[in-house]
């Protein structure tokens, strides 16, 4: 059973993912896949495998701890041997796990996190590019948009116009 902190922070994805949907607004149909997505993840953290014929591995808890880390240090934290170390595992194993359980780096989960966050921050709020960069981490802007542009093919400017 959910607790009643994650029941309130799955009905702030779902409001966000409301919000995005009512947007009507060409770039919201991406917002939304990436909120379900995010909502999805949250959801089987959330739940575990209780009730459910699977046969939990440790791969599978290893993977859940590694994505719930992300969720509270992306910001902060961007190598996967923060993880690995916190995790108490070696990054050749963390890496192998990522890829089995989500085909996908570790780094990549990271990165997609972190994009995810900045997407938000650009839809959903009046704070400036620079503002986003150094609430995400990034030491300068330069920085942060040639992320964004390598992850998303535009400009965090071109994307909030875009919106």
């Amino acid at each position: 059973m959910a607790s009643k902190e994650e029941r309130t922070s799955c009905l702030e994805v779902v409001n966000l993912m409301l919000t995005a949907y009512n947007s009507f607004k060409l770039s919201a149909k991406d917002v939304l896949k990436r909120y379900l997505f995010m909502l999805l993840q949250m959801l089987g953290r959330y739940l575990g495998v209780e009730g459910v014929a699977a046969r939990v591995d440790e791969g599978d808890d290893k993977i859940r701890s590694f994505e719930l880390l992300v969720d509270n240090y992306y910001a902060q934290k961007r190598y996967p041997s923060f993880y690995a170390e916190q995790l108490n595992i070696s990054i050749n194993y963390l890496n192998r796990i990522c890829q089995e359980k989500r085909a996908a780096s570790c780094g990549t989960i990271i990165r997609g996190r972190i994009l995810l966050e900045a997407e938000r921050l650009l839809y959903h709020t009046f704070k400036t590019v620079k503002e986003i960069a150094f609430e995400l981490g990034f030491e300068n802007v330069p920085y942060f948009s040639t992320f964004f542009k390598a992850n998303k093919g535009m400009s965090p400017e071109e994307y909030r116009k875009n919106l």
